[in-house]
């Protein structure tokens, strides 16, 4: 009995600790997506393109009721998606006059 408890609590411990995406409440992991861009800019503000409606706010990473999650660094966010699952497949960064570099990243969902 006490390794069945142990396993039920590792397991959910496990389970907590993964992190989900939310891109303005929709949860992009569980979609079919399979590429998804990353924009960052000096100025802090986040932009995740997966291919939604463009009529939506921003792109911005939320929880999943929708509100925004403060990501400050592209660091932050790198890792985010490396814990779900993502790996980058080229980074571009562009400079921009006046308002300073724009990084982009693009990512891809791991293969198994």
């Amino acid at each position: 009995m006490k390794t069945l408890t142990l396993f039920t609590l590792l397991l959910a411990f496990s389970i907590s600790s993964y992190s989900q995406i939310y891109v303005e409440g929709v949860n992009i992991n569980e979609t079919d997506v399979e590429y998804c861009l990353l924009t960052y800019s000096k100025t802090g503000s986040f932009y995740i393109d997966y291919g939604q409606d463009k009529a939506k706010k921003n792109g911005s990473v939320t929880d999943s009721n929708g509100n925004d999650k403060s990501i400050v660094r592209s660091t932050v966010a790198l890792n985010l998606f490396a814990k779900n699952g993502w790996e980058v497949v080229s980074h571009n960064t562009l400079l921009v006059p006046y308002s300073g570099n724009v990084c982009t990243y693009l990512l891809r969902r791991k293969k198994d």
